[in-house]
């Protein structure tokens, strides 16, 4: 299997967080990186490097605001530049809807640019996602590894072939809480929602010329192939509902510990709105009880049920997280204490009458069990190539 990776995105390296009334180390660490590319490598028969490529900005301007683009280009230097701590960029205020709902938006927006503090709060809703010298570098790169990905995936499917077409796009930082203009949950740029994008935007021909030059943007008449997204990290990926939650073109699954982080999304009765009615599941998992055989069997029972196999997905898009581990420290299901689990989930994604047959991306989210994270990728990955 193919898979992209880069060393920039090791330039992004907050020194803390600050969780749960504490400050402490960060738990996004370039660790997790590491630990993930040593794996792949060792197994050089099996994983083939490839490099990432530049698809412009256009690609993430399909998905995020252009102020909150400029926003994360821009902010650490700005805050420097504004006598703040060089450690990192941290918002002090939030607008909660207790504090703006009386006011029309374009009231309280009036004044983000009051004040350096002001536009960082702006841009993020929590305390965990610093913003430090290499951010954006590692950002744009990141959604730049899951482009690439996606665009490999683009030029297997063409070729064809008799065993499931995968690629891995070994992102960071993570991208499923990054929301249109707000950063939050170690994530600042949507991986998965930019690529989803990509694929309703393009097919390899426009693909190839977007990444030569020889156009500037994305055709707006779209592609529009149908996306579906299952998020199997720990964490509900409320950025990526947010982005998609009023479009059929991508139907988005997830499954996450519940209540937990974000603790305002993630119920069952999220299912979408307007076109978008019905193409958004929650499957809220029970951290404390659930086994990995459960887990296992309400993820076939979906992408075998009768709306997502209608739904007839042209490409399936895992985001990946291993948080669901039951050792995990920022996530973890108690007793998914079985790391052959991760290989079945693979072997599903290759077999289930929902995504069986479709070319398929599989891009990293979280995971924080640094030794075991290498494990578990390969695992994932090597259950997918070997299903039959």
């Amino acid at each position: 299997m193919d898979f992209v990776y880069s060393e920039i995105c090791f330039a992004h390296n907050p020194p803390f967080e600050v969780s749960s009334g504490r400050w402490q180390p960060h738990s996004e660490s370039p660790a997790r990186l590491a630990s993930i590319h040593k794996a792949l490598t060792e197994l050089p028969s099996v994983f083939h490097l490839v490099s990432h490529r530049d698809f412009g900005l256009d690609p993430i301007l399909r998905v995020h605001s252009p102020d909150f683009v400029e926003y994360l280009q821009t902010i650490y230097q700005e805050w420097v530049a504004a006598g703040r701590t060089p450690q990192g960029v941290l918002p002090d205020s939030f607008p909660h809807p207790a504090l703006v709902n009386h006011l029309p938006e374009n009231r309280w927006k009036a004044s983000t640019n009051s004040s350096i503090e002001a536009k960082v709060s702006t841009y993020a809703f929590d305390l965990g996602t610093m913003i430090v010298d290499g951010t954006w570098k590692a950002a744009i790169t990141s959604a730049n590894v899951a482009l690439t990905a996606s665009y490999r995936l683009m030029e297997l499917a063409k070729a064809g072939g008799d065993k499931p077409i995968g690629t891995y796009a070994l992102c960071r930082p993570p991208g499923h809480h990054a929301c249109r203009a707000a950063s939050g949950g170690f994530c600042y740029l949507n991986n998965a929602a930019i690529a989803a994008q990509f694929f309703n935007d393009h097919d390899l021909e426009t693909a190839t010329k977007l990444l030569n030059g020889e156009v500037t943007s994305t055709p707006r008449s779209g592609v529009k192939k149908k996306v579906l997204i299952v998020d199997v990290d720990y964490h509900h990926g409320n950025g990526t509902q947010s982005i998609f939650y009023d479009t059929d073109n991508v139907f988005y699954i997830s499954f996450h510990g519940y209540p937990d982080y974000p603790y305002f999304t993630g119920s069952a009765d999220e299912t979408g709105s307007g076109q978008g009615e019905g193409y958004n599941i929650n499957i809220p998992i029970d951290a404390a009880n659930t086994t990995n055989e459960e887990y296992l069997e309400k993820l076939k029972k979906v992408l075998e049920s009768e709306s997502v196999v209608n739904y007839k997905a042209d490409v399936i898009i895992v985001s990946l997280g291993f948080d669901t581990w039951c050792e995990d420290p920022v996530g973890g299901i108690i007793h998914f204490s079985d790391a052959n689990a991760y290989k079945e989930m693979g072997q599903l994604f290759a077999t289930a009458k929902g995504t069986k047959s479709r070319p398929t991306l599989f891009v990293q989210e979280g995971g924080y069990t640094v030794p075991k994270l290498g494990s578990f990728a390969v695992n994932v990955l090597q259950g997918f190539m070997d299903a039959k």
